[in-house]
C-alpha cells in the first residue's frame, strides 16, 4: 500500500513527505510554512471567496470514504463575500460546514492524499495571494490533519535539490545594474551555453515587462519574463507564442527568478519558490546558445545576478 501511495505522488511532494525523496536527488525540494494571512480586509475580494478571520482556520471533515469522494467531485459554487473580515467562525452564509473551502479565492484539483508519520495530507490548486481579479493562481496548497477533522492550511515553497550545485562551473555575478531595451550585459561577457542556473532579483522600475532571454541567436530567443501590469510570469517562444502564464505578485516592488535551463527544459522558481513550473520547449536552431536580459517599455534595475554555467552529467 505504501508503494502505491508513493507512486501516486508528484516528485515535488515526495521530496517533502516521503523517504522516497532520498532516491530522487534531483526532485525539487518543497518546504512548508504555517503562514498567517495578513490581518484586515483585502483590497480586492474575488467572487469565489468566503469571509475569513486573520489566521487560517481549521476545517471540519468527517473521516469517511464517501465524504472524501464527495470532496473530490463537489462542484465549485460562485459565492460572494463581504468586504470586511468575518469573526472566527464558519457560521457564515452559504459556507459549507464539512466540505473543505480555502481561506479565500477558489480551489481546484484536490490530489496527493496520503498518510505519513501520523498526519493526513492533501494538496489542491489555489490562489493564496489577494490578487486583483482573482484568477487562476496555479499555486499548489497543502493541508495537514492529525485526525481527519481539523485541517491546517500550509504554503508550499519550492527550491532545486542542493545536489544540483555539484554541476556548477565558474559563476558570473552582477550587482546594481540598469536593464534597458537593448541590454548587452551578458553578451559582452561572451556567455553562451545550453545549461545554466540563474538567480536574478529585479526592482521593477518603469519597465512594463522584463526578464531573461535564452537560446538567443539569429532565429530569435525564448523569453522568461515578468508582466508588470498582469502581475504574472510569462514564457514566450521566438514566434511570441505564450508557453507559460503564472500569477506572481511582486514583493515590495521586487521580483526574484531562479531558473534551471537544461537544453529543452526550463524550471522557473518565483520569489524564493512561492511558485514553480517546469516547461518543455524546443529551440528552432539548437546552435542558438546566447543568454541576455531584456526590458520593454522602460528600464528596470537588476539588484543581483548569480549565474552558473552547468556541466553535463
Amino acid at each position: 500500500m505504501k508503494a502505491l501511495l508513493r507512486a501516486a505522488l508528484l516528485p515535488s511532494t515526495l521530496s517533502v513527505t516521503s523517504a522516497a525523496a532520498e532516491q530522487m536527488p534531483f526532485a525539487p525540494k518543497v518546504e512548508l510554512s504555517r503562514e498567517a494571512v495578513s490581518a484586515g480586509p483585502p483590497t480586492y475580494v474575488p467572487a469565489q471567496t468566503f469571509p475569513q478571520p486573520a489566521r487560517y482556520q481549521s476545517h471540519t471533515m468527517k473521516p469517511t470514504l464517501t465524504l472524501l469522494v464527495a470532496l473530490l467531485f463537489a462542484p465549485l459554487t460562485a459565492l460572494h463575500a463581504a468586504d470586511t473580515p468575518a469573526p472566527a467562525t464558519y457560521d457564515v452564509p452559504n459556507r459549507p460546514q464539512f466540505h473543505f473551502t480555502p481561506p479565500y479565492g477558489w480551489r481546484n484539483d484536490p490530489s496527493g492524499m496520503f498518510y505519513y508519520k501520523g498526519e493526513y495530507h492533501m494538496h489542491y490548486l489555489g490562489a493564496p495571494e489577494k490578487a486583483k481579479g482573482g484568477g487562476w493562481g496555479n499555486v499548489w496548497m497543502h493541508l495537514v490533519s492529525k485526525d481527519m477533522i481539523h485541517w491546517d492550511n500550509l504554503t508550499l515553497h519550492y527550491s532545486p535539490a542542493k545536489e544540483l550545485q555539484s554541476l556548477r562551473q565558474q559563476p558570473v555575478q552582477l550587482r546594481d545594474q540598469t536593464i534597458g531595451e537593448n541590454s548587452t550585459l551578458l553578451t559582452e561577457k561572451g556567455i553562451q551555453g545550453e545549461l545554466f542556473e540563474v538567480v536574478a532579483e529585479f526592482e521593477i522600475g518603469k519597465a512594463k515587462e522584463f526578464g531573461i532571454e535564452f537560446c538567443k541567436g539569429p532565429g530569435g530567443s525564448f523569453k522568461i519574463g515578468y508582466d508588470v501590469s498582469g502581475r504574472k510570469l510569462t514564457l514566450r517562444d521566438p514566434k511570441g507564442t505564450e508557453l507559460l502564464s503564472q500569477l506572481l505578485l511582486a514583493k515590495r516592488g521586487r521580483v526574484k527568478l531562479h531558473l534551471l535551463i537544461d537544453r529543452s527544459m526550463l524550471d522557473v522558481f518565483g520569489n524564493d519558490g512561492l511558485t514553480w513550473n517546469c516547461v518543455f520547449f524546443k529551440a528552432e536552431q539548437p546552435a542558438q546558445q546566447g543568454i541576455e536580459f531584456y526590458a520593454k517599455g522602460g528600464e528596470t534595475k537588476l539588484l543581483s545576478l548569480d549565474l552558473w554555467p552547468l556541466k553535463s552529467v
